[in-house]
């Protein structure tokens, strides 16, 4: 399973970490991981191409975490944008995926 946690500050994402597999197939043929990883690298790929300085993060298998360090309109947009679909994939895969907030 993937767990997700979400801290947030005064209604704003503050750090998000993303762990596991979500062992819905096997690896390479997991739509779920495969979902979960687009998702956040393109969202990080996003707000660093808006100011280098606005995260941290790291990465390495099956482990995601992401601290925000500047909060923009653009940058909050995009880290809700980001839990949303998170959080439809864990509608659609809820034995597979888990967020706590």
């Amino acid at each position: 399973m993937i767990k997700v946690t979400v801290l947030k500050e005064n209604s704003f994402i503050k750090n998000i970490t993303i762990k596991g597999h979500s062992g819905y197939d096997e690896q390479g043929r997991d739509i779920v991981c495969a979902s979960i990883s687009s998702t956040c690298i393109t969202v990080v790929n996003a707000i660093l191409n808006i100011d280098k300085e606005a995260i941290s993060f790291e990465k390495k298998e099956g482990y995601l975490s992401i601290t925000i360090l500047k909060h923009t309109q653009y940058i909050d947009v995009l880290l809700e944008v980001m839990l949303a679909q998170l959080q439809d994939l864990e509608k659609s895969y809820p034995k597979n995926v888990k967020i706590m907030i």
